[in-house]
């Protein structure tokens, strides 16, 4: 018997600001395990899976690549430095890579705002994470909030106003939007008998995210599309297998994502309505952390 989505929260008292996309989307650079078997490095291929590049090459784990919007640069996290992960800058053109912070505790998850002038990343603390800021050179780091939860992937409004995160703990797990100017937060989809939401992802449009969630309890997350100016959610795609990392394409029409069949992990694409699905990598190796140029 088919079990009906579950009908999400009231709509959000936060207006977004739709912003024109930037960039375009000729390439995807992601993470694999393809070199050696054991290390994650970058690599960068077309939009149609053709023309493998690797970008990165060391014998460390090089991961979350998120390309800036005039698609010149990769911020990523690696442990390249030894010990915690550090947030790295690579230029593509000169091929320079760039340390952008030190200290102790992880740092990950880079995220580009639109005009490229920030990134928004995360800081894994004992018993707490929390979600910063810095300028693109690295300097005037700020927390933008912390949490005793989980702080999993997050995305920025195309405009730079709105976060959107996902925050797990003992009792709830949620995806919630916080206005960065007004401070308002705002729980989107919440509930503490689904195994798993994740990847809260907006689409360049600024009013839709991309977000995975296990509804039916299968252990395989599925893709959804939610509406926060209406509060309503829909199905992409769903079936026996388990998917993860949803981004779209600069310009909305197409969905980047992974898909794990067997005991690997791979990347595909479609149409931002679940049509036209192909799988780019077909590897052995694990493929995963796919970003758009």
């Amino acid at each position: 018997m088919e079990t009906k989505d579950r009908v999400p929260p009231a709509v959000p008292s936060i207006e977004p600001t739709p912003v024109p996309p930037g960039g375009g989307y000729r390439s995807i650079a992601f993470v694999s395990n393809r070199g050696d078997g054991h290390y994650y490095q970058i690599y960068m291929m077309d939009s149609n899976g053709n023309n493998v590049q690797r970008l990165t090459q060391v014998n460390a784990f090089d991961r979350n690549p998120h390309f800036s919007y005039d698609g010149n640069r990769i911020a990523f996290s690696s442990n390249r430095g030894g010990g915690f992960y550090q947030i790295y800058l690579l230029d593509l053109q000169t091929k320079r890579v760039q340390q952008l912070t030190t200290g102790p505790e992880d740092k990950t998850n880079p995220i580009w705002i639109f005009d490229s002038s920030k990134i928004f990343y995360t800081v894994h603390g004992d018993n707490e994470m929390k979600i910063m800021q810095m300028n693109a050179d690295g300097t005037e780091a700020r927390q933008i909030r912390k949490s005793s939860g989980c702080n999993y992937a997050f995305s920025i409004s195309p405009d730079g106003n709105l976060l959107a995160y996902q925050e797990i703990n003992r009792v709830y797990n949620q995806i919630l939007i916080l206005n960065l100017t007004t401070r308002e937060k705002k729980v989107l989809i919440g509930s503490d008998d689904v195994a798993n939401y994740g990847n809260a992802m907006f689409a360049p449009n600024g009013w839709q995210l991309l977000f995975t969630a296990d509804f039916m309890l299968h252990h395989t997350r599925a893709l959804y599309i939610y509406d926060i100016v209406h509060g309503t959610h829909e199905r992409v795609i769903s079936d026996n297998v388990d998917r993860g990392e949803p981004l779209f394409s600069p310009d909305g029409s197409r969905i980047a994502y992974t898909a794990k069949w067997g005991v690997t992990w791979n990347i595909w694409v479609m149409n931002a309505d679940g049509s036209n699905i192909r799988n780019l990598t077909k590897s052995n190796f694990d493929n995963v952390d796919p970003t758009w140029r």
